[in-house]
């Protein structure tokens, strides 16, 4: 199973807080209290993210030979947006795990083969998975989704942490 994390690593959510409220990119976590998310506002900015480029055909490529399956920190209360924008942008099919922080989301990767995650503390909580940081202005992250199309996702785009 591949487990891809959504906002920051599939769908550009920091790129419409920055057109919408002026949050720069590289501040990260962006800086709204935690009732945002689940506010009206919260709902357009999953609704209205554009997908980061090549994650589509990324993940469709992949779910080829492995199941690709999504891992959020989203609230449940945003299921149906979710589940509503992976299918209006041609997402592979897959579960999707919404859970409390990131050591439930490390907890839930405990059978993944491969794990893509944008939060520059993802390595602390993916222990002993294979894990591509999507670069992003906030971490360390040296993998971009065009890299896992052109390698395929051999062991050569793989960072292990």
């Amino acid at each position: 199973m591949i487990l891809c994390d959504i906002d920051g690593t599939i769908a550009a959510t920091g790129e419409f807080l920055q057109s919408r409220y002026g949050i720069p990119l590289a501040e990260y976590p962006a800086p709204f209290p935690k009732e945002f998310w689940t506010s009206q506002e919260g709902y357009e900015a999953f609704r209205d993210a554009a997908p980061i480029p090549g994650a589509v055909e990324a993940l469709k490529m992949l779910d080829q030979s492995n199941p690709v399956h999504y891992i959020t920190v989203r609230s449940p209360e945003m299921k149906f947006v979710t589940f509503r924008w992976l299918q209006l942008h041609d997402f592979p099919q897959g579960a999707v795990f919404f859970c409390d922080n990131l050591k439930e989301k490390g907890d839930v990767a405990r059978d993944a083969a491969l794990v893509f995650d944008d939060d520059p503390k993802a390595p602390l909580f993916y222990l002993f998975r294979q894990l591509i940081m999507i670069a992003r202005p906030y971490n360390q992250g040296e993998g971009t989704w065009e890299q896992v199309l052109r390698e395929g996702g051999s062991k050569r785009t793989r960072k292990r942490f």
